[in-house]
């Protein structure tokens, strides 16, 4: 039986006599380009027909010259039989295949319409500028876009995606925002590490899992997370050194957080913490520029892990809740701002690690604890390093004489009382006998107090009511 092949060849440039054709259009049969295209000085390939791994392999070692692409009409064939350029013996249909296409010369792709795969590596490190994976892929390959420093937007018009791979858009360069469709579970490691112009990533509400490394040393400015309600787990240094990042809100529902997931985002200011952690992991928040202690040490955290806080110099106060059982090596070190911890939630001592408050500023450093914890405190290895003093203002209001309720608390150089009876007369005392306000209350019961003293301070508060009695609190400020 004779076979008939059919090429057509369209010329769309022909240069003067002589010289190479700049753009073609083929229709072929899978496996039998190299016998169709002559001349391998062309830029410009539109092909439709049948290809298979075979073309692609002369694509690529042949049309070193090639820039433009177009498979949009073009169906890909399974091949088998043979050994390819990549060491297989097969590739499947309606595939890009493995390393078909790296490093590329090519500036412009478009993919075939038909296409349910690209396989690993099929595209790495090539010039392309643009990517459109079409609305069939629900497979995409481990680096399969990476290194491709030229590459600025990446489309998905598919929603049948499970998973954005390892290594898939890593050290592209050039890539500034990415859009990732709805269905996609997982984003796998490395998958966008080292986009270093990467500032906005729109993520779905599908999303479960974020691999380590997924986005560290990008550009992101802010990463919100509070829509991903299936999100569970965030691998490790997901974020790390992502030195313009400025905030990061994480979900409820997120129960493992690994390693240094913002370890080195030295602008980090702003975090919003899932409420069910209870572990501050290693290198965590090491390097960030963190105010609010509470927004990353709650109140169910039960361990500090190593390094978790190192080098936050602009932490000024931290609060230690009742569940914190454990405290890791250099975890709260170089913290250079650091004036107060609270500890008076605290009634036994935590486990510490080694150094863990080094750098930080010793016996200038107020440490507040329960009045029946003061001595323990004061005879601790390294918390006995601190200034302990032990702090009733915990307790938010004070019966007196059995029937008389005060409360107070201190905010912006005011000391604010409220009783249940009228108040006449307020003085505050410092600790050498230092009168540093009175106040004439005239018979009301809520009273502002100014004090022009430093948060931390410890005071002696007495009250006088209008029927004379008198009340004396010890309190820190």
């Amino acid at each position: 039986m004779r076979y008939l092949y059919l090429y057509i060849v369209t010329l769309f440039t022909v240069a003067a006599s002589g010289l190479p054709l700049s753009a073609v259009t083929v229709t072929s049969q899978a496996g039998t380009l190299c016998d169709v295209i002559t001349d391998t000085g062309i830029s410009e390939l539109t092909l439709d027909g049948t290809i298979d791994a075979i073309d692609f392999d002369f694509i690529a070692s042949h049309l070193t010259g090639l820039r433009s692409l177009d498979l949009s009409s073009a169906v890909i064939t399974a091949c088998s039989g043979v050994t390819l350029f990549n060491g297989r013996t097969s590739s499947p249909a309606n595939t890009l295949p493995e390393y078909s296409l790296t490093g590329s010369p090519l500036t412009s792709i478009i993919l075939p319409s038909s296409l349910t795969a690209i396989a690993d590596g099929a595209l790495a490190g090539s010039a392309i500028k643009s990517l459109v994976i079409p609305a069939g892929v629900d497979s995409l390959g481990t680096a399969f876009c990476n290194g491709c420093a030229a590459l600025e937007s990446v489309t998905f018009a598919t929603t049948r995606l499970g998973a954005i791979p390892a290594g898939a858009f890593k050290d592209c360069t050039s890539l500034t925002a990415i859009e990732l469709p709805q269905g996609v579970a997982t984003i796998g490691a490395d998958a966008m590490r080292g986009c270093t112009g990467l500032t906005r990533v729109t993520l779905p509400a599908t999303l479960g899992y974020i691999g380590h490394d997924a986005f560290s040393y990008t550009t992101l400015t802010d990463i919100d997370l509070s829509g991903c309600r299936r999100l569970g787990a965030i691998g490790g240094w997901a974020f790390a050194g992502c030195d313009r990042l400025t905030s990061a809100i994480l979900p409820d529902g997120v129960t493992t957080l690994g390693d240094g997931i913002f370890f080195g985002c030295d602008a980090l200011e702003t975090v919003v913490m899932p409420a069910s952690a209870t572990t501050l992991a290693p290198y965590m928040f090491k390097g960030t520029a963190i105010t609010d202690g509470s927004s990353v040490v709650g109140p169910h955290t039960s361990a500090i892990g190593r390094y978790a806080l190192y080098g936050n110099d602009r932490l000024t106060v931290l609060t230690l809740p009742s569940a914190l059982t454990s405290i890791g090596d250099m975890a709260l070190a170089g913290m250079s701002g650091l004036t107060r911890i609270d500890a008076t939630a605290l009634t036994a001592l935590p486990t510490l690690g080694d150094d863990v408050f080094a750098g930080t500023s010793g016996s200038d450093v107020t440490l507040a604890v329960a009045e029946s914890m003061a001595d323990v405190f004061k005879a601790a290895p390294q918390w006995k390093e601190f200034n302990v003093i032990y702090d009733m203002s915990s307790v938010a209001d004070t019966r007196v004489d059995g029937s008389l309720d005060v409360g107070m608390r201190y905010d912006d150089n005011t000391l604010y009382i409220n009783s249940s009876e009228p108040l006449a007369l307020i003085t505050v005392v410092d600790l050498t006998g230092r009168t540093v306000a009175r106040h004439a209350a005239d018979r009301v019961t809520e009273a502002a107090v100014g004090i022009n003293l430093a948060r931390g301070t410890a005071v002696v508060v007495s009250i006088m009511l209008t029927d004379g009695r008198t009340a004396t609190f010890k309190t820190i400020l």
